[in-house]
């Protein structure tokens, strides 16, 4: 189910706020190797583990704990200039 909702989410965010616009240039790495979104299946010859295909063909990194999953959601609706709250089963 967080899977689902943080791949929502972050559709949203890409089709209603321009956010590829805001994370330009791609891949979009909030630490030091690993990319959240992308517009490959692969980073530096290494296959992202479980991306999930969103519009116009960019991809979500799902392989991430539901803490990391709410970490990386909060840094993306910063960029569009508004907050976000969690609550159920997360």
């Amino acid at each position: 189910m967080q899977v689902e909702a943080f791949v929502e989410a972050v559709e949203y965010l890409v089709e209603n706020h321009d956010l590829i616009e805001k994370l330009e240039p791609l891949p979009y790495i909030p630490g030091r190797t690993r990319p959240i979104i992308h517009d490959k299946k692969s980073h530096d010859g290494s296959e992202l583990l479980q991306p999930w295909e969103l519009s116009d063909e960019y991809f979500v990194e799902t392989n991430t704990s539901s803490t990391q999953k709410q970490r990386e959601l909060k840094r993306l609706v910063e960029r569009c200039d508004f907050e976000v709250e969690f609550s159920g089963g997360w």
